[in-house]
């Protein structure tokens, strides 16, 4: 995130790769989309990356640039260089994408997707933040940044909600993104160590509930599910409550920037996804886990 505000808002570069590049966003670490021919090809270029990092390569797959990283200028100046080493290609050998490779994680047919997404809503002392960056220049910008997820409805579960009761398997699904957000918790399913309570309910297309992670004050879910024709066409579930500082090299967020030790008001929403939308073939970040979609 840090490399895209920084390199995707220099007009220099945005200019090199609208004219010369077709530019792509890889989940190097954990990618759920990707089949055991895909990663094979891009093993080479910049898949096996720690974090995050930047490569050029032609369509038949060689690779003209490694690199990048926070700075606008080095980014710039691996794109010219790769552009002097371009030559066109008379033959591509490009892995077909096979669809039924069983390292795709693919929702059932018909599940629905929520956008799972929060946001630090409470000031606090950013001077006393932890370094992200060898620098605090890009401390502003993940201060206010908004992190996001998705989260997979089963059909049987929006067909549940429609007919205006909340399944245990959703609500236990939910859960973890409450922990991950307002008790510490971690990408692999919060800690439920940290959990004190968490009830929630739907009642006459009304969300209620409360969730309490343990030394903290309660805090209150609320939201609606509206029905039409037998199928779910609204979920919105918000919450508020004290989040604090994770330690997972950014991916929470803004939670990565809070203080160690302070508490903080953050705000999350859970939204039904259009079922066109791009981003909701994204798999959730726990999608990976055995389980998940029990």
């Amino acid at each position: 995130m840090l490399a895209r505000e920084a390199v995707l808002n220099n007009p220099e570069i945005v200019k090199l790769l609208r004219s010369h590049f077709v530019a792509i966003a890889i989940d190097n670490v954990d990618n759920l989309n990707m089949t055991a021919a895909e990663k094979d090809f891009l093993a080479d270029k910049g898949l096996k990356f720690c974090t995050q990092g930047m490569s050029v390569f032609t369509a038949g797959g060689k690779v003209l640039g490694m690199g990048g990283g926070f700075e606008p200028g080095d980014v710039e100046q691996m794109l010219l260089k790769a552009l002097e080493g371009y030559r066109p290609e008379d033959s591509l050998s490009v892995p077909p994408r096979d669809e039924k490779d069983p390292g795709l994680q693919k929702p059932p047919d018909a599940t629905r997707v929520l956008y799972v997404t929060w946001k630090v809503v409470g000031e606090y002392d950013r001077t006393q933040s932890p370094l992200l960056t060898p620098t605090e220049r890009y401390n502003r910008q993940v201060q206010d940044s908004t992190g996001v997820d998705r989260l997979w409805v089963r059909q049987d579960e929006a067909a549940a909600l429609a007919a205006g009761t909340f399944p245990e398997s959703l609500r236990r699904r939910v859960l973890p993104h409450l922990t991950y957000t307002l008790a510490g918790g971690t990408l692999a399913g919060g800690r439920d160590g940290k959990i004190k309570s968490f009830e929630l309910n739907l009642r006459d297309g009304r969300l209620t509930g409360a969730f309490q992670a343990v030394g903290c004050e309660p805090c209150q879910l609320l939201g609606f599910v509206d029905v039409q024709d037998g199928k779910l066409t609204r979920f919105d579930l918000v919450v508020k409550g004290p989040g604090t500082w994770v330690e997972d090299c950014g991916f929470s967020a803004s939670l990565r920037m809070l203080p160690k030790g302070a508490k903080v008001p953050v705000a999350m929403l859970f939204s039904l996804a259009e079922a066109n939308d791009e981003l909701a073939r994204v798999p959730p970040a726990r999608a990976s886990h055995n389980g998940y979609l029990q």
